[in-house]
């Protein structure tokens, strides 16, 4: 019977390392230990001697994740695959110089987790082969001078060999490089969920932590059952955009956009309110559909109310008469067809001039690297050029800015 891989969990929050512990023991490997410091993963590293460490990045310790997997790394050659809800540009660079085995961004599906964590463990075999060929190959060579010396005639043969080597070297080099392209790929995909936070994961479990421990038709139970419908909607709108990012053809259908943008509203209204940002609505109920996916739709809007709100606060971080956001939609003609036009006008900060035709760049920001990935509008754009549409936008710099969609009506 072949022995299971062991992995080390290192996780500070309990209710996240039992599930991740849990999932891993369900495909088949065993967890050797979980612990929730930088330090203790180090010595735990060293005692035990797994196969994989699973590290989160952020650890309520002395010794962060980066530290503790550099360490255990450079000392025992144990593969790390990281665990985080975000990262800025230093602690990607902090990252890189560990020479990860895989990045997981929390929260994250069990295909996911399965997936990083079988293409780690297969790199790392295949290096350890690379390397174990390599030592292999220059004993050989060492060798083989010392049979050009002394046996001359035998020459031909052992150049046979030698070759035979050379070539499964390359083949263990081209399956290492394979597997890395395979893990990059996996980590671009996860990356789309920079967009959600941390907490999300801890929100689910926790809900069903007390949905669990409260009797059905209780006001408990029904509050824990709408936070858990609304955690996986979040994780609805993740999988339509990782279906997008990788050219899903679900089907489309006709949608109205005052439905879309109240949707949007009803998640991001009492913040709104709570910065003391006036809305104003004109968004007529008899505009025709249009064809889309809705929540595809919904992300976009939910990323421009997002910026639009940034905006304000930084130009008033208090109330204030000109703390407005605006949202107005009416039917057009473009492109000689009916769309729907919907203008988010907000009297924010706005934009540089200079920066005005950069801002659909994908990674490209002017917010700090802890609030913004980046992503938002490239996303954003993407969605509307895949249903036909256009987005643009206007602005001046400290005046306003203005983001237009034009979305084809449907027949």
């Amino acid at each position: 019977m072949m022995e299971k891989k062991r992995i080390m969990v290192v996780e500070d929050e309990g209710i996240t390392a039992m599930s991740i512990k849990s999932s891993l023991e369900g495909m088949g490997y065993a967890v050797s230990s979980t612990v929730f410091s930088g330090e203790e993963a180090v010595k735990k590293a060293e005692e035990d001697k797994p196969d994989l460490v699973l590290m989160d990045i952020v650890l309520d310790s002395k010794m962060d994740g980066i530290e503790a997997a550099g360490q255990i790394h450079s000392r025992f050659s144990i593969p790390v695959v990281y665990l985080t809800a975000h990262s800025d540009e230093k602690m990607v660079k902090r990252i890189k110089m560990t020479e990860p085995f895989g990045y997981i961004v929390k929260p994250f599906y069990e295909r996911e987790l399965r997936f990083v964590v079988e293409i780690a463990l297969y790199k790392h075999e295949m290096e350890q082969r690379l390397r174990k060929g390599e030592k292999e190959l220059e004993k050989h060579r060492e060798h083989l001078v010392e049979l050009v010396e002394e046996r001359t005639s035998e020459l031909q043969n052992i150049n046979k060999k030698l070759e035979q080597e050379i070539t499964d070297h390359k083949l263990a080099k081209a399956e290492s490089l394979r597997a890395s392209h395979l893990a990059a790929l996996g980590e671009l995909a996860a990356g789309v969920a920079h967009e959600i936070n941390n907490p999300t994961n801890g929100i689910v479990n926790y809900a069903q932590i007390l949905a669990n421990q409260s009797k059905e038709g209780s006001q408990e139970h029904d509050l824990a059952g709408r936070i858990i419908k609304e955690g996986i909607r979040i994780a609805g709108i993740v999988s339509n955009l990782l279906s997008f990012a990788r050219n899903g053809k679900e089907e489309k259908g006709p949608v109205g956009i005052q439905t879309i943008v109240y949707d949007s509203l009803a998640l991001t209204e009492t913040q709104l309110k709570k910065d003391g940002i006036r809305l104003m609505i004109n968004v007529p109920s008899d505009l025709p559909n249009f064809i889309a996916h809705p929540q595809q739709i919904e992300q976009v809007f939910l990323n421009i109310i997002s910026n639009a709100r940034y905006a304000l606060n930084q130009k008033y971080p208090g109330a204030h008469d000109n703390k407005v956001f605006e949202i107005t939609a009416k039917k057009i003609t473009a492109d000689d067809s009916p769309h729907i036009q919907i203008i988010f006008y907000d009297r924010g900060i706005g934009i540089p001039p200079g920066i005005l035709n950069k801002i659909m760049n994908p990674f490209f920001t002017t917010k700090p690297y802890n609030i913004s990935t980046g992503l938002g509008l490239s996303i954003s754009h993407g969605i509307i050029t895949d249903h036909g549409g256009n987005i643009m936008a206007d602005s001046i710099e400290g005046e306003f800015t203005k983001i237009i969609i034009e979305l084809p009506v449907g027949k």
